[in-house]
């Protein structure tokens, strides 16, 4: 068995290739130094998408570059890979720079381990300008995924060296990427939604949250917490008063304090004895803070 292979998929653009529109089809596999023409054109193509198993079935390792998509093309054509061990060099590379660029590109990698380039003349002369895929000269699209596969394998190369002198990411890397055949076949297989369900159950939680905004008072602060005032006052007029001369009594000092609230409530008795008593009882309140304001004039 080989250790591994490298590969990649050319597709039609719709919806960017996204191989769940039925309107997309792929055109193109490639594999190593070979390349297998899928629905690029009319020719049946069953003879080679047995070839792409027989590739796959012999490689303990699938390197890829945003492999998660190609892995969505094989499946949908049918293509076995459960078993199968993944490296998918962008998710390497952004953990080898520090989790930095969650998207780092095929040329941005390349550029940085010294290595050339894509052939940019399909995405920058065809995909750019409205044609697609099938009607891009073979010659050019097989060129274009081979380079691409080539690069592809030659940053593998390159990361690996790097994570031998760098063990302590070794783990981490390969967690990530086996972790992707498990997001590849959730995302592919998807998951049974219920409407009419979530529906009543979305209804139910509009009623708890309708409740909830009725009693916000409850628990909004700022329904029960309020700053207040409290004056000292002398006996007169004057601060000095020895009595009670004067209209109106001197402030000797005023607190302001902060967020006072309520916390206890003695009970009120009610009766009928008297209505004309201003009824008395006992609060207690809390406070956030208090600040001592300077003395003011006379408060009458």
């Amino acid at each position: 068995m080989k250790p591994y292979i490298t590969l990649d998929v050319e597709t039609t653009t719709s919806n960017k290739g996204n191989p769940f529109d039925k309107t997309n089809k792929l055109c193109y596999i490639g594999i190593d130094n070979e390349v297998f023409n899928i629905e690029f054109d009319d020719e049946p193509y069953k003879e080679n998408l047995l070839k792409v198993q027989q590739l796959v079935d012999s490689a303990t390792v699938l390197v890829g570059f945003n492999i998660k998509f190609d892995l969505h093309w094989l499946a949908r054509y049918g293509i076995k890979f459960a078993d199968k061990r993944i490296w998918d060099c962008q998710v390497v590379q952004f953990i080898l720079d520090g989790q930095s660029n969650p998207y780092p590109s095929l040329n941005g990698v390349a550029e940085h381990y010294g290595l050339e380039s894509k052939l940019d003349i399909v995405s920058e002369q065809y995909w750019k300008n409205g044609i697609d895929t099938p009607d891009i000269p073979e010659e050019i699209l097989t060129d274009y995924l081979k380079q691409d596969v080539k690069l592809t394998e030659q940053v593998f190369s390159k990361q690996i060296a790097e994570l031998n002198n760098r063990s302590e990411l070794k783990r981490l890397v390969s967690l990530h990427n086996q972790d992707l055949l498990v997001l590849q076949e959730m995302e592919f297989n998807g998951i049974l939604y219920d409407y009419d369900k979530s529906k009543t159950l979305g209804d139910e939680l509009e009623e708890q949250i309708a409740k909830l905004d009725n009693n916000l008072g409850a628990t909004d602060p700022s329904s029960y917490m309020v700053n207040a005032r409290v004056f000292q006052l002398g006996r007169g007029s004057v601060a000095s008063s020895q009595n009670n001369a004067g209209a109106s009594n001197a402030v000797l000092a005023e607190y302001e304090f902060v967020d006072i609230f309520p916390t206890n409530v003695s009970q009120i008795d009610l009766s009928y004895d008297s209505s004309d008593a201003i009824e008395e009882f006992t609060v207690e309140f809390q406070v956030q803070s208090f600040n001592i304001v300077a003395a003011g004039t006379p408060n009458g």
